[in-house]
């Protein structure tokens, strides 16, 4: 059987590469205690589709690369607690809607965050 759910309950980080290439998970939850999401973390996860985090999360942070190649990735809401996300963190995600708590672009976003084929929405707010 191969992994298609993965649910993080505990820990205040997902290390680099940590799923590189884990192209069969197509879900993520992601707890509320983990602050940064490191470089290339979930890269080429192909059939990746969504990724929740936890209410009231503490994310501030996603480096770059975390989710290049993620060809299938549809839908990631971005909590407000994100105060930093590097260049190309969402790199080659044709189909992916990202869903953003705050209203506009935070400065310590890097211009270059998303590439314009993914769709952002601004001012929504995590209902999961």
């Amino acid at each position: 059987a191969s992994l298609k759910e993965v649910i993080i309950t505990g820990g205040s980080l997902i290390d680099e590469y940590a799923f590189y290439k884990c192209e069969n998970i197509e879900f993520v939850k992601i707890a509320k205690t983990i602050t940064i999401l490191r470089h290339q973390a979930f890269r080429g996860c192909k059939s990746l589709k969504e990724v929740i985090f936890e209410k009231d999360s503490t994310l501030t942070q996603i480096a770059n690369f975390v989710f290049y190649e993620c060809d299938n990735f549809e839908k990631i809401t971005i909590p407000k607690s994100v105060t930093i996300i590097e260049n190309a963190a969402f790199v080659l995600c044709k189909n992916l809607t990202i869903y953003c708590e705050v209203a506009k672009r935070p400065s310590g976003w890097d211009k270059l965050w998303v590439f314009s084929s993914s769709s952002v929405v601004w001012d929504c707010l995590n209902t999961n």
